[in-house]
């Protein structure tokens, strides 16, 4: 091969390294906006379609004790996971679940893994005032005050 082939076939090398950037690019560039809550509509509707039972998705929430009743809790949570909502009353039926959710190490550190997380048994006497809370619903918490706790894990920190 010559010198001018080679710098010929450089030449339409990069010409198509240039066309597939520029193509690149504008696909990324022009792309419509992703609308959230219509995407949420959207995967509710899909949900439906394929007969999956509402009953099945679960949320969680977390939040800090802030009062305890025989048969609720109630939670103060983060406004940026629910908007407008700062406490949550969480009702406790018969077949409500609690747990220790036990942390041996802290999530943070390098190497964390599930063999560092336990759960165990317990009752409504483990909970205390000030306890880290996840409460586990099948109720779309977004907005609501009140919800069905089908399980409560209570954090514990071993570390």
């Amino acid at each position: 091969m010559t010198k001018q082939n080679i710098f010929f076939i450089t030449i339409i090398f990069l010409f198509l390294i240039t066309v597939g950037l520029i193509f690149f690019v504008d696909r990324i560039a022009y792309q419509e906006p992703v609308d959230v809550e219509q995407e949420l509509i959207q995967k509710e509707e899909l949900s439906q379609e394929a007969d999956i039972p509402q009953e099945s998705l679960q949320f969680e929430q977390t939040g800090i004790v802030e009062e305890i009743g025989s048969d609720f809790l109630i939670v103060r949570t983060h406004k940026e996971i629910t908007p407008g909502v700062n406490k949550l009353t969480v009702l406790m039926l018969p077949e409500t679940e609690i747990v220790k959710f036990i942390l041996k190490r802290n999530p943070q550190e390098k190497g964390f893994g599930l063999n560092d997380i336990m759960e165990e048994d317990a009752s409504i006497s483990d909970i205390k005032i000030g306890d880290m809370v996840i409460i586990v619903t099948n109720e779309d918490i977004e907005g609501k005050t009140e919800v069905k706790a089908l399980k409560i894990k209570v954090v514990k920190r071993e570390f």
